[in-house]
């Protein structure tokens, strides 16, 4: 009843049900309710929408010409509940023109999307969402919760394909997914544009793509792919994989015939000192291969016009420039005993956001003494290269997160964090203070995070 109280509740220049809308649940995903009218006046028009007790929602707004067709994705109405919608056109003159309101019921989510549920409430009148992945042994998906948990965007991937990586489009079509299929005798990498409709709008396959990408302000793409050769440690040769820089334009197969922008291999002296994790071994163009750089993650800072790459292996961040691949800087520390991390900047970090002069980095801290995850922030001096600490939150309970995890900076340096392997997501406040946290159900880990303060 309260929703359609809200809707009663006109405004002294709103003129009701002066035209018919069409509201049905999508086809690729139902919670992406599809609305469409044609417009009897020029104006600016919107959806409002609204779920039980919760606040009046609008669609972004969008001009519509007399006679026009208005066509919108409405995101947002979470599974299992049941939404009422509503078309809106102001005229130039101020007038309120409203459809008439119809309810839809949004079918539950799939039964192998893993449970998700809130611990406390976000602040504010609107709270955001955000975009994640949930992965379980079975399946991953990629997913966009509301405040409660409650899905309200999701697309299943094939259950052989391990999102590494993801990110909302630049251009606001949808979202991107570097993914790898574990099933194939030699693991093929693609990067997945999906739009909000849930229907896949293109693919690139990056031969010998590793785990992250980034998309360029320009559409191209660029990542990390793998690369074998020898390196000499100690005056011994030995045969490692490490990592190079590739930037591609958009195509079925991303460009690789000339040489990579950057490669460890070509463009960098490998370290003296080993850690064990650098004898690990991987399979990699048939052959077995000591894991040496295994570089996790990519970012490009735009105001510098350089990409910062940061070694999972080897504790140290790449300024690398966009223009000619040239190593502009190394951003790292005197790594003392490799196998004891206790009182250094970080362990092992993971995915992180990073620019020349600022690290925000998601440290496992395999190291540590006991092993535990913290999330750790520094201002870096360009010129000597100086880590001074700014931010730091440890674990909650010190556990560790043993793979994957990822921090994003919110307004008021609160702090949007995914404990991945602990199947949590933690919004805490510039004091570390936990302000609201998603949890998952038993067995499911979660990707890397964005926040959506505005569904699309």
């Amino acid at each position: 009843m309260l929703v359609f109280l809200l809707f009663a509740c006109t405004e002294p220049n709103e003129v009701e049900s002066s035209f018919e809308a069409s509201f049905e649940l999508g086809e690729a995903i139902p919670n992406a309710v599809e609305a469409s009218f044609v417009s009897e006046e020029e104006g600016i028009a919107t959806i409002e929408w609204s779920v039980d007790s919760r606040e009046l929602r609008t669609t972004r707004p969008q001009p519509v010409s007399a006679g026009g067709l208005f066509e919108a994705l409405v995101i947002g109405p979470p599974s299992g509940e049941r939404a009422t919608f509503r078309a809106v056109v102001e005229t130039p003159s101020g007038e309120r023109l409203v459809s008439g309101s119809e309810a839809l019921t949004i079918p539950y989510e799939p039964a192998d999307l893993p449970n998700v549920s809130a611990v406390g409430s976000l602040p504010g009148e609107l709270p955001g969402h955000v975009f994640t992945s949930l992965i379980t042994a079975q399946t991953t998906q990629l997913v966009v919760l509301n405040e409660d948990g409650r899905p309200v965007w999701f697309v299943k991937l094939p259950s052989n394909e391990l999102v590494t990586a993801s990110a909302l489009a630049r251009d606001g079509s949808g979202v991107l997914a570097m993914t790898t299929d574990m099933s194939l005798t030699a693991p093929q990498t693609v990067i997945l544009h999906y739009g909000w409709d849930g229907r896949l709008i293109r693919r690139m396959i990056l031969p010998d793509g590793h785990h992250d990408f980034v998309e360029l302000p320009d559409g191209r793409i660029a990542w990390i792919q793998l690369e074998a050769g020898p390196i000499t440690v100690s005056g011994e040769s030995i045969d490692v994989a490490e990592d190079a820089l590739r930037v591609s334009s958009w195509a079925e197969t991303a460009d690789v015939s000339g040489p990579p922008l950057f490669s460890f291999l070509r463009d960098w002296r490998a370290p003296e000192i080993v850690c064990d994790h650098q004898r690990h071994t991987l399979f990699y163009q048939g052959r077995e291969l000591l894991d040496w750089t295994h570089a996790n993650s990519l970012d490009y800072d735009a105001e510098n016009d350089v990409f910062m790459l940061l070694t999972h292996h080897v504790d140290q961040a790449f300024v690398i420039s966009a223009k000619d691949g040239a190593l502009l800087n190394e951003i790292g520390f005197d790594e003392g005993d490799p196998l004891v991390d206790e009182g250094e900047p970080w362990s092992h970090a993971h995915s992180s956001t990073m620019s020349a002069d600022k690290l925000l980095l998601f440290d496992n801290g395999l190291h540590y003494t006991p092993p535990r995850s913290r999330v750790v922030a520094y201002d870096v001096d360009t010129e000597t290269g100086a880590l001074t600490e700014t931010q730091v939150l440890w674990e909650a309970e010190d556990r560790l997160v043993f793979a994957l995890g990822d921090v994003k900076r919110l307004p008021g340096d609160e702090l949007l964090t995914s404990w991945s392997t602990l199947g949590r997501i933690t919004r805490t406040d510039a004091n570390g203070e936990e302000l609201w946290a998603l949890e998952t159900s038993v067995g499911a880990g979660t990707g890397r995070v964005e926040w959506l303060p505005e569904l699309p």
